[in-house]
């Protein structure tokens, strides 16, 4: 696999005998997964191959000969290198499922999800992405549902498949809808405005702006529905009842969005989102940092039914779903 006795110039880090164990320790992990490696000791970097897929996968060893070389003794680095590349196996073996299901629809169709990112970087990613601009400056990317990882499929991936576009789509919203476990859902209180919260670690939470309408009938709630989805495992809504309450609604989910925005994880968006009958429009939110304001830009449309409703003073029950 490499010469075990000479240190190249990328192990730094590492004296003779450490770098011999950090050579015997990968060879072993590697055996032990059934991996076939070999290092290009010139270039720092290790190569390997499932011999049952013949699929390949290379990562650069600089950085592991130098946490290695850290490790107090041989047994904790064998413990560091057993931690670092675990994630590495977990995502290989993703690779190497992600390409069986390319070639099998039929099993392929139950692991798909729509996942939701900012359009403008997906966008820039066309040609190795499947998705639809779903509106509100969203794009729904299809992905593989797979044991450590979600994995986008190409469009060249899709466009083999017997099935069209629309088929497509309606399998990954209903495999959202019976995703397991599935979500928590809360209703909470924000300074007097009802939220609906729905959390939990799927990193698909925010996609399920798109099935909104399966607990916001659009005749029941034919205003639609204020949304924030700041990061994959969070999306909070207020279904829009009459001006006032939408007016409230929208103060309270803008504080929600950005400070959840900046601290969670896989962020999405800062700004809201109007939905109506699965219509997404964005709410800008922007700061003016001189005047330490925030300041809110609705799409004319909304403005227009939030003025009208205040002029019929409708007043409608806050509370809109029935107390169990």
């Amino acid at each position: 696999m490499a010469d075990q006795n000479t240190p190249p110039p990328w192990t730094s880090a590492l004296n003779a005998e450490q770098y011999a164990t950090f050579i015997t320790t990968l060879q072993t992990l590697f055996s032990d997964q059934g991996l076939d490696a070999t290092i290009d000791v010139g270039r720092g970097v290790l190569a390997f191959t499932d011999p049952q897929s013949d699929s390949e996968g290379e990562f650069d060893l600089a950085g592991l000969a130098d946490a290695a070389g850290a490790a107090p003794d041989a047994a904790a680095m064998r413990a560091l290198l057993t931690e670092r590349l675990d994630e590495v196996f977990m995502n290989f073996g993703d690779n190497t499922e992600a390409l069986a299901l390319n070639d099998d629809w039929e099993k392929a169709r139950g692991r798909i999800l729509p996942r939701l990112h900012p359009l403008e970087l997906v966008e820039d990613n066309a040609e190795t992405v499947t998705y639809r601009d779903v509106g509100g400056g969203l794009a729904a990317v299809l992905v593989y549902d797979l044991p450590s990882s979600l994995y986008s499929i190409e469009p060249d991936v899709t466009a083999t498949w017997p099935v069209n576009a629309e088929e497509l789509w309606a399998t990954a919203l209903d495999n959202l809808r019976n995703e397991a476990p599935s979500p928590d859902v809360e209703e909470v209180m924000l300074d007097e405005v009802q939220v609906v919260v729905v959390y939990g670690d799927s990193f698909v939470i925010t996609s399920r702006m798109l099935i909104l309408e399966d607990v916001l009938d659009p005749e029941e709630f034919p205003y639609g529905a204020l949304v924030a989805a700041p990061h994959r495992h969070l999306m909070a809504f207020v279904p829009i009842l009459n001006a006032d309450q939408a007016t409230a609604a929208i103060e309270q989910l803008i504080l929600l969005a950005r400070e959840e925005h900046a601290d969670g994880p896989g962020p999405l968006s800062a700004d809201l989102f109007w939905w109506l009958s699965g219509d997404i429009e964005r709410i800008v939110v922007e700061v003016d940092e001189a005047n330490r304001e925030l300041l809110i830009d609705p799409p004319e449309t909304l403005v227009d039914l939030l003025d009208a409703l205040a002029e019929a003073d409708e007043d409608d029950d806050l509370s809109y779903f029935d107390e169990e």
